[in-house]
């Protein structure tokens, strides 16, 4: 699962990416909920679940105007919004669970590892894991790569992929364009264009994770991905 974590503590948020990464999970750091307003135009990079401080969830609600605060509700009802810190204090939305700070790692993992949670679909585009080789060209102001890599998961609108160490992310990437050449299964020598929507490192190993958004993808790669996402 993709998992959005928010905490004030850094030691708290190294060891909560570290905890999820070991668990098989994909965690993304982001600092505030406004961070998700990108979210409202690419509804397929919408998290499984969010984990933050009921104490920002209470003062983004309070800070954002009505209309902005309502996209804000709008996307929080797709994934699981886990709310820490204090039960008693008081939300201006419903949540999905509640957990003390610092967060009981093992009590977060038990909450994304139900049948219910594990099954569930967030996204408006299927999402399946797979491993598929592919080489990564990245294009910001220059060309750098390939870099041997493979997915993580693919959908119909993206897919995260998974490089070794040593991949370093460019200055500016985040305008930056990306080439994903599959070297194998059924989308072998297909080339599937996107932007670079997202990194993160792992904690332990050191890979990276790149969020990619695909777009002007050909008939004959939509067709593709569609048999890989059936198989």
């Amino acid at each position: 699962m993709r998992v959005f974590i928010q905490d004030r503590d850094v030691g708290q948020l190294d060891t909560l990416e570290r905890g999820l990464h070991l668990a098989g999970h994909e965690p993304v750091v982001i600092y505030s909920l406004t961070e998700i307003l990108d979210m409202a135009s690419h509804p397929h990079l919408v998290p499984d679940a969010v984990l933050v401080e009921a104490a920002v969830i209470e003062r983004s609600m309070r800070r954002l105007g009505e209309a902005t605060a309502s996209v804000l509700l709008d996307i929080l009802a797709e994934p699981l919004v886990i709310a820490t810190g204090p039960a008693e204090t008081v939300l201006p939305m419903e949540v999905g669970a509640r957990l003390p700070r610092p967060v009981p790692i093992e009590a977060l993992q038990d909450l994304l590892s139900r049948p219910e949670r594990r099954n569930m679909e967030r996204r408006t585009a299927q999402r399946i894991p797979c491993s598929h080789s592919v080489e990564v060209h990245l294009y910001n102001g220059g060309t750098f790569g390939p870099y041997a890599a493979r997915f993580q998961d693919l959908s119909m609108g993206g897919a995260c992929v998974r490089i070794p160490p040593g991949w370093t992310t460019p200055k500016g990437s985040r305008d930056a364009t990306v080439d994903l050449w599959v070297q194998d299964g059924p989308l072998g020598a297909t080339r599937l264009s996107g932007r670079l929507a997202w990194t993160s490192t792992a904690p332990v190993s050191n890979a990276v994770c790149v969020g990619v958004e695909f777009f002007d993808l050909t008939e004959a790669a939509v067709a593709r991905i569609g048999t890989t996402l059936t198989r």
